[in-house]
């Protein structure tokens, strides 16, 4: 990252270099030739190119280069980051966690040409630009029109508030042409909201920088330490830390140092070593600079935040809603523990919410792709691909959630990717917002046939954020047959009644209900239809159980079912033998009536109406327009809303206020998308 902004528009040249040599390295290649180049450009000798070093030549030394430098005026598009040279000119001080706000927008640039001054340059500059960063006093606004700045991440104080209010009309265009603003604070948002601009919450883009460690043992040809082993300090006071840290710690600073300060490329630099320092070298980093700890927890290193009366870098609505992604040692308390094993510190407690905003990122990101292929801001998306940004790595990965939680979801697609609208998109992100390290199958033979033209699905975006999302083709009587353990009833079902079946107007909805049950008489796990909306986790003791719809009837659209049990078994044959082609027979009318059968036999469990169903489906439509009070229909004992696609599949908007707003707009992974009317005129990005 530091060399894109070292070698500017040079970088491109030593890129293709480097891909030449790694290629040219590889078995059975004599020589590399770049398209379009004459013969005599080819690379076919490796040892020519020993000494080479692109982290240390210099961006005007073309003579490096074995070819002439790729044509500026090919290259699409202008590309900045914001420097910061009016601050310190004027208060006389760096803080690096301003240049390092600049390393997450500069992994996914393709190249530097600008460097916009963050509190004089926007009037003059014309770039793409991302413009995650605090916004003050100072603050030139808006940005002249030739600058495509991306918002999210952002900090507005109280004095840039005042500057932001007199630009609502730019900022309303903004939402209107890209989308709300990603708010860094709450306090950010909550001025948002005041003036009217649309907005959500982000966390901060400091949480996407990858310095690639996790990934390669050698990333940019550094050597990476086997085993990070020291405690890394940032501007914590010695009389805050335990013994052993203030012996064998290694204490930095966030301020650069005044000899450096005055040069662009001095404070990335220094900012860029810190960055290395918490990847390769630190066990653990101790800090009470918002922007130390945020950056070494997306290296997945753990952290400590030292709370104090008076933060280094500024508290308060700077880092409200931050730190509790970290362990906190807070010492406004008297009696305050310290809270790690120096030894062997836990993750980070926020690391699994701390994924969402990472993928909440990369979904904002990547829309600009999918939105117009040819605008140079989606080269974003291109470039994270091309340097390994994506897919991501979850920081919660392997880290438990706070208490056993179901581990397998099942839902059924039979329509094709058209119809993957963001309602249901929703419905998979709630499963993973309450269970992210869960295993969710799309069980569509539509959709692996889309995929397998080359059609995107709409799910992919999932699997490049690092959840573990399938989606999977089905045989429909090959695995009723595989439930039962023989073909009889199946035989039975197909010589019967198959065929004036699958040709009947209800074939549709009866192939997922048997469908659904024998999944998970085979695979076990939980069933949801794809408009079942979790509001909390389920919990992993929650076996056999299925829930009331109403006063004395059930329904399948959420099943909970271990492998081969007793009720999926009856279930599947007594469909494949008492099939019926009217409506709801094969549905809830068929699991009403293996309840009945196995009632005493202590087999399954029958959860009350507000479990899974608190608006009954005639009246689903007040979960949408109603403003009653969000508690009065969601309990304690509340773990989902069934939103009955057949009642509501016309409503793509919740309005504010509305308990189904209030439950698309807490439970979500992708929470710019938002579920209330303005910004949903035009169809959301589809991956």
């Amino acid at each position: 990252m530091f060399h894109k902004l070292r070698l500017r528009l040079a970088f491109p040249d030593h890129l293709q270099l480097v891909a030449m040599l790694a290629l040219l390295d590889t078995p059975g290649v004599k020589c590399v030739l770049r398209a379009g180049d004459h013969v005599r450009h080819a690379l076919c000798d490796a040892t020519l190119w020993q000494t080479y070093d692109p982290c240390t030549v210099h961006p005007n030394d073309v003579e490096t280069l074995p070819f002439k430098p790729f044509p500026r005026n090919l290259l699409t598009g202008r590309f900045g980051t914001l420097s910061f040279d009016s601050r310190v000119r004027a208060v006389k001080v760096a803080n690096s966690g301003d240049e390092l706000q600049g390393y997450a927008g500069l992994q996914f640039v393709p190249y530097l040409s600008d460097t916009v001054d963050r509190d004089s340059g926007l009037k003059n500059a014309s770039c793409n630009l991302f413009g995650n960063a605090w916004w003050g006093t100072r603050t030139s606004w808006p940005p002249r029109a030739g600058t495509n700045m991306t918002l999210f991440s952002v900090h507005f104080s109280s004095l840039g508030k005042s500057t932001i209010a007199k630009s609502t009309k730019w900022m309303q265009e903004y939402n209107r042409k890209v989308g709300p603003v990603g708010a860094r604070d709450f306090g950010t948002m909550a001025f948002l909201d005041s003036i009217g601009i649309e907005s959500y919450f982000s966390g901060c883009f400091t949480t996407m920088i990858d310095m690639g460690y996790q990934k390669s043992p050698t990333p940019m040809g550094y050597r990476n330490e086997p085993n990070p082993s020291r405690v890394v300090v940032v501007d914590v006071e010695e009389q805050h830390l335990p013994e052993h840290v203030r012996k064998s710690g290694i204490f930095k600073h966030a301020n650069i140092p005044s000899q450096l300060m005055n040069s662009t490329m001095e404070r990335f630099l220094y900012a860029f070593q810190l960055l290395k320092l918490y990847s390769k070298t630190a066990r653990l980093v101790v800090t009470s600079r918002i922007h130390a700890a945020l950056p070494a927890l997306a290296q997945g290193k753990p952290v400590v935040f030292v709370l104090t009366d008076h933060l280094p870098g500024g508290g308060g609505g700077r880092t409200a809603g931050l730190t509790k992604f970290f362990h906190v040692y807070d010492k406004t308390k008297p009696q305050a523990q310290w809270p790690v094993d120096l030894d062997h510190p836990q993750p980070n407690p926020g690391n699994h919410e701390v994924d969402r905003y990472r993928a909440q990122f990369w979904h904002y990101i990547a829309h600009f792709l999918l939105r117009n292929p040819e605008d140079p801001q989606a080269l974003y998306a291109q470039t994270g691909r091309l340097f390994g940004v994506v897919p991501l790595q979850r920081l919660g990965a392997a880290q438990p959630t706070e208490y056993p939680t179901q581990s397998l979801f099942h839902f059924i697609v039979t329509t094709g990717p058209n119809t993957m609208n963001w309602r249901i998109i929703r419905a998979i992100e709630q499963v993973f917002y309450h269970h992210p390290n869960a295993k969710v199958l799309v069980h569509s033979n539509t959709l692996v046939a889309a995929r397998e033209k080359g059609l995107l699905t709409g799910l992919e975006i999932f699997t490049e954020v690092g959840y573990n999302l399938e989606v999977v083709p089905f045989k429909l009587l090959d695995l009723a047959a595989q439930c039962l353990q023989s073909t009889e009833a199946v035989n039975f079902f197909v010589n019967k009644s198959y065929a004036k079946a699958k040709n009947h107007r209800n074939w549709y909805s009866h192939e997922t209900d048997l469908l659904r049950t024998a999944i998970l008489c085979v695979q076990g796990g939980v069933y949801l239809d794809t408009d079942m909306h979790l509001v909390r986790p389920l919990p992993k003791s929650m076996r056999n159980v299925l829930a009331l719809q109403g006063r004395k009837q059930v329904n399948g659209a959420m099943l909970i079912f271990d492998q081969g049990s007793e009720f999926m078994r009856v279930a599947v044959t007594e469909f494949l033998t008492n099939y019926r082609t009217t409506w709801g027979w094969n549905g809830p009318n068929l699991l009403q009536r293996v309840a009945n059968r196995l009632n005493n036999t202590g087999s399954f469990t029958i959860l009350g109406q507000e479990s899974f169903y608190p608006f009954r489906w005639q009246e689903v439509l007040k979960c949408w327009n109603s403003t009653e009070p969000y508690e009065a229909r969601i309990t304690n004992h509340t773990y989902a809303v069934h939103l009955n696609t057949g009642m509501s599949k016309h409503i793509q908007q919740a309005p504010r206020g509305s308990v189904c707003h209030k439950i698309m707009s807490t439970f979500c992974i992708f929470c710019h998308i938002l579920p209330h009317a303005s910004l949903n005129r035009t169809p959301p990005p589809r991956f």
